[in-house]
């Protein structure tokens, strides 16, 4: 079973007194046992400080900010990549396992693998 750990790396704002963020740099690692992949993006956003929604920058949690990254993109794509990307390492591990019984051999100048 894959594991997905969400963080916030940074968050970039705006440079009033209202310290909006305007950024949040996020990063997700996935991990299946032994097997690990992650991915690092950014996130944009348009703060309104006069919205009764807005949250001031010392009430922030990173919670709250995962939060909004994870509602402004689509996490499950994103995850089904990761988990793609083990499932790809799981099997180059498992033909790596094989090479010496299946006697495969490297053809002459091609590096291709029989």
């Amino acid at each position: 079973m894959t594991n997905y750990n969400w963080t916030i790396a940074n968050t970039e704002y705006t440079n009033d007194d209202n310290k909006a963020v305007t950024i949040a740099h996020w990063r997700v690692s996935a991990q299946d046992g032994d097997y690990t992949a992650s991915s690092y993006g950014t996130q944009s956003f348009e703060a309104d400080p006069d919205s009764p929604d807005y949250i001031a920058y010392a009430d922030l949690t990173e919670e709250i900010v995962l939060a909004w990254v994870k509602d402004a993109m689509d996490t499950e794509t994103l995850e089904q990549g990761l988990a793609s990307q083990i499932e790809a390492q799981k099997a180059l591990q498992h033909c790596l396992g094989c090479r010496g019984r299946n006697k495969w051999k490297i053809l002459p100048k091609s590096g291709i693998i029989t």
